[in-house]
């Protein structure tokens, strides 16, 4: 009797037996992913640095570039100012000339 007490006994005891490697299979196989999953954490974050810090050198190449096209706009603008005030003097000269031109003949 003592021997059927104890088969259904032993039953149970294999099954917590069973699911307590079951339940020790998944936490390592959890285990696992976390750390899979940490070093792909990584992985991106550090892709993300180097992303970043190519964009701030980019972003800073567009400044100087940007800076460099503002001095030529303002050094194009101040010759195209020469350019007129020499069109004014040409001007003036022309009508110099043509009114001493008149006053001669």
């Amino acid at each position: 009797m003592s021997e059927q007490n104890s088969d259904p006994f032993d039953t149970k005891l294999d099954r917590i037996v069973e699911q307590v490697d079951a339940i020790a299979h998944f936490v390592g196989r959890t285990a696992e992913l976390q750390m899979q999953t940490q070093m792909k954490l990584d992985e991106t974050m550090e892709l993300n640095r180097q992303t970043h810090a190519k964009f701030d050198r980019m972003t800073d190449k567009l400044d100087r570039i940007t800076d460099k096209l503002d001095r030529i706009a303002d050094t194009m603008q101040g010759y195209q100012e020469i350019a007129k005030e020499q069109a004014r003097s040409t001007a003036e000269l022309i009508k110099l000339v043509t009114v001493l031109a008149s006053k001669a003949s």
